[in-house]
């Protein structure tokens, strides 16, 4: 009569008692492939890239984007950045934007290249605007009637991109008068080296502002010859946000929708204005009532993770965002943990790993895997997620680098890896996942290059109908494979206890039977490690009962 016969291998369940576990869960799952029912390993992380530079290496990025390399054009930081590319289409210097490194910044594949590691070169996202108000005094007095003149200036950077509208100066006068424009700031500007331009601009009367004229930043003087071109753009009144810098201590940089790009600040988050990542209006912040640790997004629903509860934004423009909270009390305990799956977002709390998204309630993905204990013992504060093919990878540091796979659709069960991480970058064009490991190394995970990783599956316990023994067992293959097998039983002692004892340990070859040593027991359990794929492994009392 067969003891064991098991065709199904679907993860490790911590949570539940080793004689309670469905088909296919064990008590351990290492280096396991999940998605396949059967047991072998994935690939192991190949080395792609070394560079030089500082470590230890935390973020990065590859530029080329569009172009499928394992090697080309990375670019690397030794601090938690998040990066959003560029929007502007037909970008042929595939602008950036991060943030985590200092204030907001960008950088490009003419600046940041080549990186060592870190981007070559930066520029601030923002354009800053002048700071002091500028002297007008009359030059020639004009016959008409008697009008209030309003003067502001900006700054433009050599890429176009405009800042708002510094001090403004009023002047009264009569209609065709020309007005001398002194003392323009040539100050805020200091250290952006990109700003080259200024803009003046005038308002007569409350009407809108209009362009007197542009010339180089560091002019100090103009003159009003009542000369008007195009509108003021960047602020000036209340139907235009003014286009102001991004706050110096945002992070969190993540692509919405519509052209928005969003950040967060404490307990606010900011969103830019629509297609300008170097504008960021004031009106267009809002804040919620507990800090933001992380965000992430599906479709249209931006998802912010805080010290408590989290909270779905959504609209169809800056202005028209609004936050719902979500009675869900799952604060986010590491913002790398947070990841973005394309269906929903993940992210670790103190008590598992939680989801949100697409047609699902949130929940708490390891609740049925893992206890509170056992979740807190992976060291959640340490967790860095990343996506691949449909699952979330979090590694994480118990006192040795390690690692764990779920699948956020069908979280049967979860895998453990024998190996960590110090960071992930996802590549969205390839679906390939990359490693920061140790020193300067980029990995490949699950990389064709890789040797086939050593996986290990444990069973819960199996219980016979009545107190047996088994007498030979194999191991199900398509191909002989090497597999070391590992039997325990629950036998009784001489004292009428019970005590699990190894009772075989042997590395055979798939599908040739092999004979086990003659115990009496009722309940077993047992171990393959193997690089794979084994199909099953069936256990019987007589070796002619092997199918």
């Amino acid at each position: 009569m067969l003891i064991i016969a098991a065709s199904n291998f679907l993860g490790a369940n911590l949570r539940r008692h080793k004689s309670r576990l469905p088909d296919g869960l064990g008590v351990n799952a290492l280096n396991m492939r999940l998605g396949m029912a059967d047991l072998r390993g994935w690939n192991s992380a190949y080395t792609v890239v070394t560079t030089g530079g500082a470590t230890p290496l935390i973020s990065a990025y590859r530029m080329t984007a569009a172009t499928v390399s394992d090697t080309a054009d990375w670019i690397q930081w030794t601090v938690d950045v998040d990066v959003v590319r560029s929007l502007i289409a037909n970008d042929t210097t595939e602008e950036i934007y991060f943030t985590g490194d200092g204030v907001p910044k960008r950088t490009d594949n003419v600046l940041g290249l080549p990186a060592a590691p870190g981007p070559a070169a930066t520029r601030t996202l923002g354009i800053p605007k002048p700071v002091t108000a500028m002297t007008v005094a009359l030059n020639t007095a004009g016959g008409g009637a008697s009008e209030t003149r309003v003067y502001v200036d900006t700054y433009v950077n050599n890429q176009d991109r405009e800042s708002a509208p510094g001090t403004s100066k009023s002047f009264v006068c009569n209609g065709g008068s020309t007005v001398n424009i002194t003392a323009l700031d040539v100050t805020a500007y200091s250290g952006y080296a990109d700003v080259t331009l200024r803009r003046i601009y005038v308002s007569t009367d409350g009407n809108e502002f209009q362009l007197l004229i542009q010339q180089a930043v560091a002019t100090t003087t103009s003159t009003d010859n009542n000369v008007r071109g195009a509108v003021l753009q960047s602020g000036g009144d209340t139907t235009k946000p003014a286009w102001e810098q991004p706050p110096a201590n945002m992070k969190g940089l993540i692509g919405l929708w519509n052209g928005m790009i969003g950040g967060f600040v404490g307990k606010s988050y900011c969103v830019c204005e629509p297609q300008k990542p170097w504008a960021w209006p004031v009106e267009y912040q809002s804040a919620v009532m507990h800090d933001i640790v992380a965000t992430g997004r599906w479709l249209q629903n931006w998802v912010l993770l805080t010290t408590s509860i989290p909270y779905i934004v959504n609209g169809s423009s800056p202005l028209a965002m609004n936050e719902q909270p979500i009675a869900f009390n799952q604060s986010c305990v590491s913002k790398p943990s947070a990841v973005s799956l394309g269906h929903g977002v993940a992210w670790a709390s103190p008590s598992g790993l939680c989801y949100i998204g697409e047609g699902s309630p949130p929940i708490i993905l390891t609740e049925g895997i893992l206890t509170p204990e056992q979740w807190q013992a992976l060291v959640p504060s340490t967790i860095r997620g990343a996506r691949f093919e449909r699952y979330y990878i979090g590694f994480y540091n118990d006192g040795a680098a390690k690692g764990f796979i779920i699948d956020p659709r069908d979280p049967q069960g979860m895998v453990f890896l024998d190996f960590g991480a110090r960071g992930a970058y996802y590549d969205p064009v390839s679906d390939r996942l990359y490693l920061q490991d140790t020193g300067n190394t980029i990995k490949r995970w699950n990389s064709p290059s890789g040797s086939a990783l050593s996986v290990t599956f444990k069973s819960g316990v199996i219980r016979h109908p009545r107190p047996t023994g088994a007498g030979a067992a194999q191991v199900v293959a398509d191909i002989p494979v090497s597999c070391q097998v590992t039997i325990w039983a629950n036998l009784l002692q001489t004292d009428r206890t019970f005590a699990w004892t190894q009772i075989f340990q042997r590395t055979v070859t798939t599908g040739e039977t092999f004979t086990l040593p003659d115990y009496t027991a009722q309940e077993f359990q047992y171990q393959l490690v193997t690089t794979g794929p084994v199909q099953g492994f069936v256990m019987a009392e007589d070796p002619t009962e092997i199918p």
